[in-house]
This record gives C-alpha cells, sequence and structure tokens, in this order.
C-alpha cells in the first residue's frame, strides 16, 4: 500500500512538472509577442522622430538666412535650433531602445549572430477592444493553477504513505519438511505449514506525529501558493481590463486628432 501511494504521487508530480513546463512555454510565448509590438512601437517612434528633425533642421536653416537678412530674430533662430537638438537627441535615445528590444526579441526566439532587427510590418489597424465576460475568464484552465494543484494533490498523496500504509499487516507462510516423527518413530517423515501476521508500529511516530507534521506544514505552504496565484490572476485580469479601456479611448482621441490633421 505503501508503494501504491509513492507511485501515486510520483505520477502527480510528474503532471505537476508537464503543467509548469506548458506555463513556462506560454510566457516565453507572451513575452515575445509583447517584444514584438514594443520594437515596431521604438522603429516607428524612431522613424517618426527622425522625420521630424530633419523638418526642424529645414526650418532652422531658412531661419538662419532670413536672420542673416535682417528679417528675423536671432532668438527665434535659437529657439528653431534648440528644439532640433532635442528632437536629436529624443531620436538616439528611441534608437537605443530600439536596438535594446532588438537584441532582446533575438534572445528570446533564439537567433544567433543577429542582435539588430527590423520589423517588416508598417500598416496598423486599430483593434476593436472588447471587454470578455467575467464567466468566460477562469482561473482554473491555466497551466499555473492546473500544475500548483496538481502538485498540492501529490504532497497530499505523500502524506498518507506516513500513516495509512503503516497499519496493514504482513502476512508469511512457511513450509518445513524433514525426519522429525513421534517418540516410538523418530525418523518418520513430518510436514509442516506455518503462517503469520506481522504488524510494524513505530510508536514514536504514532505517538508525535512529526512526520505527518511535516507533510502538514508542506500542504499549507502549497495552499498558500495556490491562493497566492488566484490573486494574481485576478489582479492580471483587473489590470487587462483597465489597459483595454485606457486603449480605446486612446484610439478614439487619435482618430480626432488625424482628423482634424486631414480637415486643416
Amino acid at each position: 500500500k505503501n508503494g501504491f501511494y509513492r507511485a501515486l504521487a510520483a505520477r502527480q508530480k510528474s503532471e505537476a512538472a508537464n503543467y509548469f513546463t506548458i506555463a513556462e512555454r506560454n510566457q516565453v510565448i507572451l513575452k515575445s509577442v509583447q517584444t514584438y509590438f514594443d520594437l515596431q512601437a521604438e522603429q516607428l517612434k524612431y522613424s517618426f522622430l527622425q522625420t521630424m528633425a530633419s523638418q526642424a533642421d529645414t526650418i532652422a536653416q531658412q531661419l538662419r538666412v532670413q536672420v542673416d537678412a535682417g528679417l528675423r530674430f536671432q532668438s527665434e533662430y535659437l529657439l528653431v535650433q534648440s528644439n532640433h537638438n532635442h528632437l536629436r537627441i529624443s531620436m538616439l535615445q528611441a534608437k537605443t531602445e530600439w536596438r535594446k528590444i532588438s537584441g532582446l526579441l533575438a534572445y528570446l526566439l533564439n537567433l544567433e549572430g543577429i542582435n539588430h532587427l527590423v520589423s517588416a510590418d508598417t500598416l496598423f489597424v486599430a483593434i476593436a477592444f472588447t471587454l470578455p465576460s467575467s464567466d468566460s475568464i477562469s482561473f482554473e484552465t491555466r497551466p499555473e493553477y492546473l500544475g500548483l494543484n496538481t502538485e498540492l494533490n501529490s504532497i497530499h498523496t505523500f502524506r498518507k504513505t506516513e500513516n495509512q500504509g503503516l497499519f496493514p499487516p504482513k502476512l508469511k507462510i512457511g513450509f518445513d519438511n524433514g525426519a522429525f516423527g513421534a517418540y516410538s518413530n523418530p525418523l518418520y517423515n513430518t510436514y509442516q505449514f506455518n503462517a503469520s501476521l506481522l504488524w510494524s508500529l513505530p510508536l514514536g511516530r504514532i505517538t508525535h506525529r512529526g512526520d505527518l507534521k511535516k507533510w502538514d506544514a508542506k500542504i499549507l505552504s502549497q495552499q498558500n501558493k495556490v491562493e497566492q496565484f488566484k490573486n494574481r490572476f485576478n489582479q492580471e485580469i483587473t489590470t487587462a481590463t483597465a489597459q483595454i479601456e485606457i486603449v480605446g479611448q486612446q484610439i478614439e482621441i487619435a482618430k480626432d486628432a488625424l482628423a482634424q490633421i486631414a480637415e486643416a
């Protein structure tokens, strides 16, 4: 019986490890997707700032000519030149961040010998964000929860090896055959069968319950991990819901801005 519980616990622990592997793979995929869009954002930001810096330089050169001709004040030229320098600094910062994210994405995708990536996607369409219903969101399908819960079950099973596997007796059966007969005929062949039940009672384990307390502490610790994951899951849902609402507002503001630019 002890061996049965140990085998069951080992199988449950193996299942938990498989769930954790799936969860880790999902996290790597999610991180890669997020990093890819961060790469696009910094790449487009760099291109935008590069264009703005070029336009600011053109305006500064035109003002310089007008200042030399006495048509504009020197302060106007210096103000435009300062804006140009600020745009160049921001452009270099965006380029640095672009290279940094590019290296991270190459690492996540395990691309050897590639340190700089360029996104070929230049056309982006606004997504219609919709908030999922609370009924469709459940932590019970997440591999992290399945792994933690299966690991909890394995600890419960290991605990059973400390008590339920102790009390069933062991049966021993013996057989003897030899010349050991009656007093009048001592050489008479005799057959003997014997059977016995043996109990192994570890009194220290039963009275002090030290091993059981150890497993109870592990069970409590694992239950805390499960509850911590539930709290983290709820926090992720709350944060994601808030982000969806804010992004929706940002998209509407951007649409209005583009419409105003088109009219101008």
